[in-house]
């Protein structure tokens, strides 16, 4: 899936000194916040193709990288029928303005 995707992330360092692991965190209009455990080694460098090979599991993953999901929060509703799409409204000066 080559689309972007609409969410919010951050990665914070599991030891920075000692492991190439991490913390993901991430959140969409659809799905709530959830920590992965995600290992730098497996991040593709400039040029190269990403190893998709690891982990060897069933369960769905977000990014090749991240190697398990950790926790997350209940889902509120049902999202399987929801789409986010963004749009755009003219202003009176003609700028346009994102909105979801």
């Amino acid at each position: 899936d080559s689309e972007a995707k609409i969410r919010s992330s951050s990665i914070r360092a599991l030891d920075a000194t000692t492991s190439d692991e991490f913390w993901f965190t991430t959140s969409s209009y659809t799905q709530p916040t959830t920590l992965y455990m995600g290992n730098a080694d497996l991040v593709a460098k400039e040029g190269e193709a990403m190893d998709t090979s690891f982990p060897p599991t069933s369960e769905m993953l977000p990014e090749p990288y991240v190697t398990k999901k950790v926790k997350s929060l209940p889902p509120q509703y049902d999202s399987d029928s929801v789409t986010v799409v963004q749009k755009t409204a003219t202003s009176k000066d003609g700028t346009q303005i994102p909105y979801f």
